[in-house]
């Protein structure tokens, strides 16, 4: 099955506010695999953060149950085009239809654990000066796996972690681009590793994210491993 409106890129609503819960849409894309809206409050799977959960609501009342959010990938895909994987007991088919007026709404509870945990670990990233090279944000717990041999001292980085929590300092996003991240290398490289990200891209970085304080966070606990 395959249905398609004139093709325009999504609206990433998460992009510009991260605590919105949901939103009005109309669907723009059926496909076998799941459907695509003209805006979305649903973050997709990506830069190691887990896609968001939650629901349709049809003009009926009927809700369909949203169990994943991908980055579409069809070839003239957008960063924001994200694709809404249904759960196949709903017989979400036979009920949906290009043009449809839809209401998107995220597990909040699941996604603001989301943003706990990223926020986190840009934390961290500003306690051990090490580079990143690969991580995982899902509701239960967040892994950073840093380039290094040297072994990490628990209690120096959680004294690191809380005390940075405790100041509670408000969160920022900034969008730069490839030019100009360039420019800035080796400048303000905390605040680089906190806050940038591709313009071009929607990546760890995304405001979707992040939460707004340092004390949204709350209590960290941090566990290293050696592998």
């Amino acid at each position: 099955m395959r249905q398609r409106a004139e093709a325009v890129a999504a609206i990433a609503i998460h992009r510009e506010d991260a605590y919105a819960r949901r939103c009005e849409a109309v669907v723009t894309r059926l496909g076998d695999d799941g459907v695509e809206l003209d805006r979305t409050v649903f973050y997709p799977l990506g830069g190691g953060q887990a896609g968001d959960l939650g629901t349709l609501r049809l003009a009926d009342g009927t809700q369909l149950p949203v169990i994943d959010a991908r980055k579409a990938r069809r070839e003239d895909a957008t960063p924001d085009d994200t694709l809404h994987v249904l759960d196949p007991g709903s017989l979400w088919q036979s009920r949906l239809a290009v043009g449809d007026a839809v209401t998107a709404e995220i597990d909040w509870e699941r996604r603001y654990r989301h943003m706990r945990f990223h926020t986190a670990t840009h934390l961290l990233c500003a306690v051990v000066r090490e580079l990143v090279d690969g991580c995982s944000i899902t509701a239960d717990y967040a892994r950073l796996d840093f380039a290094m041999t040297a072994p990490l001292d628990k209690g120096t980085v959680q004294q690191g972690l809380d005390e940075l929590i405790g100041r509670g300092l408000p969160v920022g996003c900034e969008w730069i681009s490839d030019e100009q991240l360039r420019g800035r290398a080796g400048q303000d490289l905390d605040a680089m590793r906190s806050y940038a990200t591709r313009k071009e891209a929607l990546n760890l970085l995304s405001w979707a994210g992040i939460s707004r304080s340092q004390a949204d966070v709350g209590l960290a606990e941090f566990d290293a491993q050696r592998t």
